[in-house]
């Protein structure tokens, strides 16, 4: 593939350390065909050079759970379409069809530098429907904003379902008992499914077709698809049960945990470690506005690190703005996480749990050139997105 053109800076490549004097060669197809130090590199005399000596170079930023476009910014209840509570089980909810893609958080997110969003549905729901990792800008239609789906199911405990259900629509669950209950009962049920699909399959493979139809069903369909680990549950969890009763869940059925706000995580650092888990953590930018919440802290993040526990932070837009998504990081930065490492946790890891990291999270030999290049460090307050290349195209730029 031929070269397109050169981008030197300050290179931070997430997985290799950071080069200070940096070059990255970026093809003609948008995908990145080397990253070196610049006396290391062999740059054809002819390839144009985008020179961004002293400025930063990070991948675009991620950000693994926020809702924007499901709730359009200065709209409210009228442009709401984050929780489907008609019924306390629902798999097969998509966020995907609620999001606006018009809404005009996606573009000052973009422009923030923030170039894809994981958007699940809310937690309303003790099953409450699939995530959708999208583009927030830089494409030229909806459909190329739209990278992967599902990428996960979200899933709910504690708080939300019990209000949303319990007391405003005085149905079940009414309890954390009732959520779990409800949960374990789906996928049981997802089980049966699965063996009586099986079965069918296995009957009209012999030479003895029955012809009689299944009757597929979308929403058991798509707990099968959990139970055989196509994609994680993203486990909405606040307190120090929950999260246990998340994990518990998961060790029943055998599907692979995400644990998303996981706010007591710091509490359990190492059986979360001990159990394999992921984590999206946060949104840590905001009051202490309910009970389960109230052990909120920055220290969290630095105690995850410490004990080895992959994490990636969240917005939780409109909770806190997506756009200020650098700045999350810049404050676990303060609370005691290397600076590398706290952008991991809004390049990599949300892209390792958004499965699209064989492409994105990290500026690396054959990934896509989705890059932000910034005036100053991408974690300090001052810092401003100058130039935004998506696909290898500049798409942004306020030089």
């Amino acid at each position: 593939m031929s070269i397109k053109f050169a981008l030197k800076g300050i290179i931070h490549t997430i997985t290799d350390g950071v080069l200070e004097k940096g070059v990255v060669l970026i093809g003609e197809g948008g995908r990145i065909l080397d990253v070196g130090l610049e006396d290391s590199i062999n740059i054809p005399e002819n390839v144009e050079m985008l020179d961004f000596s002293g400025k930063h170079v990070t991948p675009g930023l991620i950000d693994a759970h926020a809702h924007i476009g499901l709730v359009t910014d200065g709209f409210g209840y009228y442009d709401s379409d984050i929780n489907e509570t008609s019924n306390p089980i629902t798999p097969d909810v998509q966020a995907l069809d609620g999001i606006n893609f018009t809404d005009p958080g996606l573009r000052q997110a973009f422009e923030a530098g923030v170039t894809i969003a994981g958007i699940p549905p809310g937690s309303a729901n003790p099953i409450s429907g699939l995530v959708v990792a999208i583009r927030t800008g830089g494409v030229s239609s909806i459909n190329e904003q739209i990278l992967r789906n599902p990428v996960g199911l979200k899933q709910a405990l504690g708080e939300n379902p019990k209000r949303a259900h319990g007391k405003e629509r005085k149905s079940a669950p009414k309890s954390r008992l009732g959520i779990a209950a409800l949960i374990r009962k789906a996928y049981m049920d997802a089980l049966n499914y699965r063996e009586q699909l099986r079965y069918h399959q296995q009957k009209n493979s012999d030479e003895n077709r029955n012809t009689k139809p299944f009757n597929r069903k979308n929403d058991l369909d798509v707990l099968v698809r959990v139970l055989n680990r196509e994609f994680p549950v993203r486990n909405h969890a606040h307190r120090v049960d929950d999260i246990m009763t998340a994990i518990r869940l998961s060790r029943e059925f055998g599907y692979e945990l995400v644990i998303d706000h996981c706010t007591e995580g710091h509490l359990i650092a190492s059986e979360l470690k001990n159990a394999g888990v992921k984590v999206v953590l946060g949104p840590l930018m905001r009051a202490r506005v309910k009970f389960e919440i109230r052990n909120r802290s920055y220290e969290s993040a630095r105690i995850l690190w410490e004990n080895g526990v992959p994490f990636a932070l969240m917005s939780d837009h409109p909770v806190t703005p997506l756009w200020h998504l650098n700045l999350y990081a810049g404050l676990i930065r303060k609370a005691g996480v290397p600076a590398e490492d706290a952008l991991k946790s809004i390049t990599l890891i949300p892209a390792e749990i958004l499965r699209i990291a064989e492409d994105f999270g990290s500026i690396e030999k054959d990934k896509i050139a989705d890059l932000v290049v910034w005036s100053h460090h991408p974690l300090g307050l001052e810092a401003e997105p100058e130039t935004i290349l998506i696909n290898g195209n500049i798409m942004y730029s306020s030089l």
